[in-house]
């Protein structure tokens, strides 16, 4: 959808002359936001997919920061320094 998008726009700038000589600036003006809203249509989708991803990542990580915490605080056999390592 990118491409057809941008292709639109060079389309549109080159036969600027034209589009007005035709008085057919709105049909063109509609068609470009037609286009532009299905590529943003799908980058909406992607970054909301890519933020849902990030989420659920930094929430296992930071249980597993968690975890290995409390197994160091509360493991008799665990030094300080592997504690700290850990």
């Amino acid at each position: 959808t990118e491409d057809r998008a941008s292709q639109h726009r060079v389309e549109s700038l080159e036969g600027a002359s034209t589009i007005r000589a035709f008085r057919a600036e709105g049909m063109f003006i509609d068609g470009n936001m037609a286009v532009l809203e299905r590529n943003l249509r799908s980058y909406y989708l992607n970054v909301a997919s890519n933020r849902w991803l990030a989420l659920r990542l930094e929430a296992l990580g930071a249980i597993i920061v968690l975890l290995a915490s409390l197994l160091a605080v509360l493991s008799d056999s665990v030094s300080a320094g592997l504690g700290g390592l850990s």
